[in-house]
């Protein structure tokens, strides 16, 4: 049995602070869960995101992300076994909605997909007022975000500096004051001391005996990061 195959034991979530992911990808919003238990969903949990983009969707709080004008098709390769893939892409905010569409029988997003917008808009207002709402009256709240600058829609790194993670840190205070961030993989050293870290890698066959797993990254690395920021 690989290392991720073992399910973390949880810690309920009344003994932690709020734990809110801000991407990159889902693999931040699936480890919180699966070391604290389930959590509330908020809306950077399933999209791809690169940091460059969240100052902005903060401050309109996520506002157009399912606006007609911003979406259309667009192509990725599958960071683990690199095919080519459909999705969609806000290019105002430059995320993927890879979950938000239906897909046809090749995987490919489906041809009548605007007519899926409508109802995507309501889900996408009441997971975004929930969360607002949420970080707002918790009393302590733990942003946690992997990976810094890439470009969209390729995902390729892109310089990333302590400047960068500290205008995510300030967006994030104009909303919620109480606010922590720690970044997983950051890209560059981070001396303020105002930002907690940690490397954690990508995972593979040594946490997943099932390749379509990896996804889920390396729980053994995240846990330690993890259950830091629960105690403090």
């Amino acid at each position: 049995m690989a290392l991720g195959d073992q399910e973390a034991e949880k810690i309920g979530a009344s003994q932690t602070p709020m734990f809110a992911s801000l991407g990159g990808r889902c693999e931040v919003a699936w480890q919180i869960s699966n070391i604290f238990g389930r959590q509330l969903s908020g809306p950077f949990d399933w999209l791809v995101t690169p940091l460059q983009s969240i100052p902005l969707m903060i401050s309109e709080r996520l506002k157009f992300i399912t606006d007609r004008r911003f979406l259309e098709k667009s192509h990725y390769f599958h960071p683990f076994n690199g095919k080519r893939l459909e999705t969609v892409i806000n290019t105002r905010y430059g995320v993927f909605l890879h979950h938000e569409f239906s897909r046809d029988e090749s995987g490919g997003i489906s041809e009548n997909w605007l007519e899926e917008v409508e109802q995507a808009t309501s889900k996408w207002k009441f997971v975004t007022e929930r969360w607002f709402d949420a970080i707002t009256e918790a009393p302590d709240v733990v942003f946690v975000r992997q990976r810094g600058r890439f470009s969209m829609p390729e995902e390729q790194e892109l310089r990333t500096c302590e400047e960068d993670y500290l205008l995510v840190l300030d967006a994030l205070k104009t909303v919620c004051p109480q606010a922590r961030l720690a970044v997983a993989d950051p890209g560059c050293q981070l001396l303020s001391g105002k930002i907690e870290t940690a490397e954690v890698g990508i995972s593979g066959a040594n946490d997943w005996t099932d390749s379509n797993d990896y996804w889920k990254g390396a729980t053994h690395k995240w846990q330690p990061l993890l259950r830091k920021l629960a105690e403090k």
